[in-house]
């Protein structure tokens, strides 16, 4: 993934923890609170809009503040607020997006291959979800 080349470029090592697509309300909060109780807990949290409310939800249970303890970057087709912060957004062109996935379409139907993936540009909205590191 990008991300993750990106962190290791800069010398950082990700921890990439990923949730199941199905999982109910109750059992994400329980794998965030876990997630957020562990010794090595993250500083920091890139994820998709679902699911987000349970984040804040347990962080603010633990007495974790955002972007003070945890930052949070979201991805979407435009800066919103949530919860009375402006997440800091990888904003992606869906225009783009979708010109993309019809050239692939295409020329798959054209040569009956698979063709390699691409790399969509994305663009960050810095809000207020983000500040660096707390030293503890």
């Amino acid at each position: 993934l990008g991300y993750e080349k990106a962190l290791s470029r800069a010398g950082l090592q990700p921890l990439v923890l990923e949730t199941p697509e199905e999982m109910a309300y109750e059992d994400v909060c329980a794998w965030y609170e876990m997630t957020l109780r562990a010794p090595e807990r993250p500083t920091a949290v890139i994820t998709y809009l679902r699911g987000l409310y349970s984040l804040f939800y347990k962080a603010a249970g633990l007495g974790l503040q955002i972007p003070r303890d945890l930052s949070v970057v979201t991805f979407n087709t435009h800066r919103q607020p949530y919860l009375g912060y402006e997440l800091s957004t990888m904003v992606h062109d869906e225009g783009r997006l979708a010109a993309a996935a019809v050239a692939l379409l295409l020329g798959k139907m054209q040569s009956g291959r698979c063709h390699p993936a691409i790399a969509v540009p994305l663009q960050l909205e810095a809000g207020d979800s983000v500040a660096p590191p707390r030293l503890t």
